[in-house]
């Protein structure tokens, strides 16, 4: 019998796989700086909330370097000295400026097969939204770097999406034409074409709430998703449509769900 697959939300884009006793995170953010630290400030990693809520790993994957998918990696990284994190040169770099030792981190390249046991992991070209002006967000690395890092100096290089083989399962992470059974994605990005192709038979949506908004106050969508539910709802109504049997599921935050059984109930239901 297949070691259980479960899954917990971190907020934002982060997402924590569990299979048996080995644990592959992506992007775990969790610090959420407030909004002024975009112009202003060094702010540093939230660690003691970082760890109470993830305490262990034994991988991590980085889709690209901006501060809401990297900031809080290097406290995870010395936490669990055995883990290993993989991104792009631009990701591995301010790793290095962090303090994180060369062993701990692998840059990654697009179409590159990795082995994270039990895990194997392709990686795929993905795709980010258009950055806002006024920002540098994206692009060469400033040539002096010191830690903590200021916000802007997270650059993104490359973006990825991730497509895992778990188990008996198969997950995409991003936007990307690969088949999967589960696809966590940003929804209001998502196009029916895409859809298609992916034909997942579960959908969760991830990387909708504000990351600079505290944890210890309710979640709310990004500026600009003000009627986020029905958002939602719309996006629910095009799955369904573009894929008959489709699932939708929302997650809550930080709590353990096994997708096994979740994936079992959409065959058994459809």
């Amino acid at each position: 019998m297949s070691a259980t697959l479960s899954f917990r939300w971190l907020g934002v884009a982060g997402i924590e796989l569990m299979l048996g006793e080995h644990i592959l995170l992506i992007d775990p953010f969790l610090t959420r700086p407030p909004l002024h630290y975009l112009r202003f400030g060094r702010p540093v990693p939230d660690a003691p909330r970082i760890v109470r809520h993830v305490p262990r790993c034994d991988y991590i994957l980085v889709s690209h370097a901006h501060y809401d998918h990297l900031m809080d990696v290097p406290v995870l990284l010395r936490q669990n000295p055995q883990a290993i994190a993989c991104g792009s040169p631009n990701a591995c770099r301010l790793l290095e400026v962090a303090g994180i030792p060369e062993h701990q981190r692998r840059v990654i390249e697009a179409h590159e097969l990795l082995t994270l046991s039990p895990f194997a992991v392709r990686v795929l070209c993905g795709t980010h939204v258009n950055l806002p002006p006024g920002f540098r967000f994206a692009g060469r690395l400033p040539d002096k770097l010191r830690y903590p890092l200021r916000l802007s100096d997270y650059r993104m290089d490359e973006c990825f999406a991730f497509y895992l083989e778990a188990g008996d399962y198969r997950l995409l992470y991003g936007e990307a034409p690969q088949p999967a059974d589960v696809l966590f994605t940003a929804p209001l990005r998502l196009s029916a074409e895409m859809l298609k192709v992916i034909c997942p038979r579960l959908i969760i949506p991830i990387h909708w709430d504000r990351f600079f908004r505290p944890l210890d106050k309710p979640i709310r969508p990004l500026p600009g998703l003000p009627r986020y539910t029905n958002s939602l709802e719309k996006f629910r109504q095009m799955a369904e449509t573009t894929l008959p049997g489709v699932r939708v599921w929302m997650p809550r935050l930080f709590e353990r769900c096994k997708l096994t059984a979740m994936l079992l109930d959409v065959h058994l239901s459809s």
